[in-house]
């Protein structure tokens, strides 16, 4: 199946074929990233005749606009992921069988660059080593080159021109960033990923600025609403987080709460939100948060157990039990943890030392920090109170 039949079947193509569907709803978002999961297998059992008309179907897809380019990015990255992070003779065979392959090389480009940030690793400068910065480096090289073939093959270039934004943001190069950011857009008005790579690496973090950001937001004027909506998403998201880096964690809040409502299907600015209102024990303000965290995310724990915690500060002791029952269904680690406290004190229910163990030990299993240490405690009490020794596993 052709890549925009196939982003149609899934029902993130629109009527507006330019619209981002991601940033409508949890399930356009899954879909996309769902799609892209065969195809690094793909590659590690040598399909490179599938895998080079899937992704070469892809560029096409951009190229015509039955796609857009930042969907696109986001299944070219599969050859990113630690999964195939041993995979550079595999796309040397690909580059090889297919040499007038823009979609090879481009793979092969952001295999290098994802050796590059694994090799660099996450530490400050002064925490890591040269041979670190050599190794990213070298990488570095590989992927800048093999993006001069991809782009010399390109009808329209804007998926290489992202990933020279991150290569010159990578190396701290913000001047170099603007220059491509600008001619980018110039040529290419549609383009969503030059945008989407340009907003990251405009903030202040980075070398960039508060203009700088909500330049962006202009400069996306001419774009379909759906898509001016998802860039004014990312800008904002950036604003709050350079908030949250320099320590104005009021404004890096609100900047957040005022974000997330733009694109319904992201996660980032309302988990970021809803995790800067619990680190600063807002109950009441959290509560929103986390209803909006269900509405969206329904089978996951993480929602619930900040509702109950919401609830049990506000003086909802009894309704906030079932959300922490609801989340330990859900095999959220902080769910079993949470409702274990219940047991152990014997708020709401009846105190029970040895079901209060069981749980603890199904958040440690989850790598709950200090359940571990919890059950056993529990146990303790469990054996003094003559209740019968919790089993080994819960």
């Amino acid at each position: 199946m052709r890549a925009a039949l196939l982003f149609a079947a899934m029902g993130f193509v629109s009527a507006n074929a330019l619209a981002y569907g991601p940033c409508e709803s949890p399930a356009q978002y899954n879909a996309v990233y769902e799609a892209r999961k065969p195809w690094g297998k793909a590659l590690a059992e040598k399909r490179f005749d599938d895998v080079e008309q899937h992704f070469s179907s892809v560029l096409k897809s951009v190229e015509t606009g039955a796609m857009t380019d930042a969907e696109a990015a986001i299944l070219f990255g599969v050859f990113e992921d630690k999964s195939t992070s041993a995979q550079e003779p595999l796309h040397r065979e690909w580059i090889k069988r297919y040499p007038k392959s823009e979609a090879a090389y481009l793979a092969a480009a952001i295999y290098y660059l994802g050796a590059a940030h694994s090799a660099r690793g996450s530490k400050f400068a002064e925490d890591t080593s040269d041979e670190q910065f050599e190794a990213m480096g070298e990488s570095l090289v590989k992927a800048n080159g093999l993006l001069d073939e991809a782009q010399r093959l390109s009808k329209r270039p804007a998926m290489e021109i992202s990933q020279r934004i991150r290569i010159a943001t990578n190396t701290g190069n913000p001047q170099r960033s603007t220059q491509l950011y600008r001619k980018a857009i110039q040529d290419d008005p549609r383009t969503l990923t030059v945008r989407v790579r340009y907003a990251w690496a405009s903030n202040p973090k980075w070398g960039g600025s508060v203009s700088q950001l909500t330049s962006i937001v202009e400069d996306a004027k001419g774009l379909p609403e759906p898509d001016q909506r998802y860039v004014k998403y990312l800008v904002q998201y950036e604003l709050a987080s350079s908030r949250e880096t320099q320590e104005d964690v009021k404004g890096a809040v609100e900047g957040f709460e005022k974000t997330y409502p733009l694109c319904p299907g992201l996660e980032g600015a309302l988990g970021a939100a809803l995790r800067l209102r619990e680190k600063n024990k807002e109950y009441a303000a959290a509560l929103p948060l986390a209803e909006e965290f269900i509405k969206r995310y329904p089978e996951r724990g993480r929602g619930y157990v900040a509702r109950g915690w919401s609830r049990y500060y506000s003086g909802q002791v009894k309704e906030s039990i079932a959300d922490y029952e609801r989340a330990a269904e859900l095999n959220y680690g902080r769910g079993y943890s949470g409702l274990a406290w219940y047991y152990e004190t014997g708020t709401v229910v009846a105190k029970d030392p040895k079901r209060a163990s069981e749980l603890y030990l199904a958040a440690a299993a989850q790598g709950v920090p200090g359940a571990k240490e919890k059950a056993a405690a529990a146990r303790e009490k469990a054996v003094k109170s003559g209740a019968p020794s919790a089993p080994a596993k819960p």
